[in-house]
């Protein structure tokens, strides 16, 4: 019962944060594209919230290498 409780739980949790967590998202893509940032991290997970759409760079570096 108490796995239950804590899925159905955690369930509801993800659910009514969902719209917050977009609304932020939404927030902090308009700061990033008025500031012309390439990268917003969140400083307390090390995650990317914002990337700007950016040259992918692999097939440069696997030349250098010779890869």
């Amino acid at each position: 019962f108490q796995q239950s409780a804590q899925a159905s739980l955690q369930e509801k949790e993800q659910e009514l944060l969902q719209p917050i967590l977009e609304k932020a998202q939404n927030a902090i893509d308009v700061v990033a594209e008025k500031g012309k940032y390439t990268y917003i991290l969140d400083s307390s997970s090390g995650f990317i919230l914002y990337s700007k759409d950016s040259e992918d760079i692999l097939e440069k570096v696997k030349l250098a290498l010779k890869i």
